[in-house]
């Protein structure tokens, strides 16, 4: 006897739904932070302008171009912590919640989180690793505003 077909949508599909809009995001997010935050030049090279919090950026890629590999293995603690920074306070900037500055604590948490995501898949973009982990739960990474 055959089963019915589910009316739902299969499981392979849904795959593809989601990989999709995580591309989709990720490009989003891409273009938000790397053209609409100030962190890079319009032709995507990196900016004399400081990043977030007074760090000066010394990495010498794009963050946009930024992988995995990059944040756990090349880039610096002050690195790491300038990229948490930026993409923290683009995402927040999207959210409405204006130019506020992420905490110490807050950026030691988003930059321990990033590389724990990012263990063991050096290929994955920062800035996709970011977006999934502020969208997860955007509610605990809002900014505490007076």
């Amino acid at each position: 006897m055959e089963q019915p077909q589910s009316a739902g949508v299969s499981r392979g599909r849904w795959m593809a739904i989601v990989i999709v809009g995580l591309v989709l995001g990720a490009i989003a997010f891409a273009l938000l932070v790397g053209f609409g935050s100030g962190v890079l030049d319009d032709d995507g090279g990196s900016s004399s302008t400081p990043a977030p919090l007074g760090f000066e950026e010394t990495w010498n890629k794009s963050l946009v171009d930024a992988n995995c590999g990059d944040f756990l293995n090349r880039m610096q603690d002050r690195e790491r912590r300038t990229t948490a920074s930026a993409y923290l306070s683009a995402l927040w900037q999207r959210d409405g919640y204006g130019p506020v500055e992420p905490s110490d604590a807050a950026l030691d948490e988003f930059a321990s989180d990033i590389a724990t995501i990012c263990e063991g898949d050096d290929d994955v973009d920062v800035s996709e690793v970011a977006l999934m982990l502020y969208s997860a739960d955007a509610d605990y990474w809002r900014p505490f505003v007076q």
